[in-house]
């Protein structure tokens, strides 16, 4: 015997019966990407106060294995190429135009 219900379902619980239990949260990667959020804020925040270089190092710091963890070594060596750039760069060790 089929059993019919008396009472509408609430629009609410429709996505869970019918199966589909994924969560409805929307992440803006272009905005704020997560794998630069702090405790206290986002990585942009602190590094806008740096230059360029300084800046840099301390976002692949911040992110270092939050993007992709397979790519964390690599965030890391991205972090000390801009640094060394730095030191370059205050000791006038660059070539000119650069």
């Amino acid at each position: 015997m089929k059993r019919s219900r008396s009472v509408p379902l609430d629009e609410s619980y429709k996505e869970l019966i019918e199966g589909d239990y994924r969560p409805r949260v929307h992440v803006d990667q272009v905005n704020h990407p997560p794998h630069y959020k702090l405790a206290g804020g986002e990585a942009i925040e602190i590094t806008e106060q740096f230059n360029f270089c300084r800046g840099n190092a301390l976002k692949y710091i911040i992110r270092a294995g939050k993007k992709d963890p397979a790519k964390e070594v690599e965030d890391l060596n991205k972090a000390i190429w801009y640094l060394d750039r730095e030191v370059k760069r205050l000791l006038g060790k660059l070539p000119e135009g650069k």
